[in-house]
């Protein structure tokens, strides 16, 4: 790894994460006049976005200068019950003062996925904006943990985990034959944070397991920012297999 992690460990992880995005939030304001995230799919997050757009958190947030990206999507319309984007636009973006040019969605229901993915890098590596090293790159990149180890749409054993230029690829789920769009590594590993939201007692051994350097068979193990901050947002039941030591240390 590039850095040690830091492990953050409490049971409202969400009220947590809340505040933290609210000062990652006014932190890149301040340097750079704008906050670009990338959005996660699934339940952990879904419970971050629900606190958000709600007090005390929705009135902190300079939502003016937030735009809003996806890290991952699948390959359906953006009305369908599986879509991300809809998932997120019913737990925070239809709640709080963004407008339409803020949202970017990945559309990718009935294309050329191969295209959609240029078509969505494109608008990434036109819409970051540049620190003072001229650096594009995401501001926070939020992220959740499946049950094989796959994060965003990154699953075990599939194409997009060899990308190493691309910032966007279409990958496929081996286990249930559906199609996605995914930021890869590339992109992922360039932003400024990347937040890792998990609970439960199924995650532990995962969390464990990458946290120790010994799951190299999980894709969350090659998440692994160049210069910015990795945080594992995690309840006790999901850092309950975490060896002592380890955690002392990363704590």
């Amino acid at each position: 790894m590039n850095a040690d992690p830091l492990v953050v460990i409490q049971e409202d992880i969400f009220s947590e994460a809340a505040s933290r995005f609210v000062r990652a939030c006014s932190d890149s304001v301040l340097d750079r006049e704008i906050f670009q995230i990338a959005l996660s799919g699934g339940l952990t997050p879904k419970a971050l976005y629900k606190a958000l757009a709600k007090p005390p958190y929705i009135d902190a947030v300079d939502w003016e200068s937030v735009e809003v990206f996806f890290g991952d999507e699948r390959n359906v319309a953006p009305d369908h019950n599986d879509s991300n984007y809809l998932m997120a636009r019913r737990t925070i973006l239809d709640h709080v003062p963004l407008v339409a040019s803020q949202i970017h969605r990945m559309p990718c229901e009935g294309h050329d996925l191969p295209h959609a993915a240029v078509a969505y890098e494109s608008l990434l590596r036109k819409r970051l904006i540049p620190d003072e090293s001229n650096v594009k790159a995401l501001d926070l990149v939020l992220l959740g943990l499946g049950e094989d180890g796959h994060t965003a749409s990154l699953f075990p054993d599939s194409p997009a985990l060899d990308e190493t230029e691309k910032w966007v690829a279409p990958n496929l789920n081996a286990a249930t034959g559906e199609e996605r769009l995914t930021l890869t590594y590339p992109a992922i590993n360039t932003a400024r944070n990347v937040w890792f939201l998990v609970t439960g007692k199924d995650k532990a051994g995962i969390v464990a397991a990458v946290l120790s350097g010994k799951g190299d068979a999980y894709p969350a193990s090659r998440v692994d920012p160049e210069s910015g901050e990795l945080v594992w947002l995690l309840d006790g039941e999901a850092a309950s297999e975490i060896p002592p030591g380890l955690l002392e240390k990363l704590t």
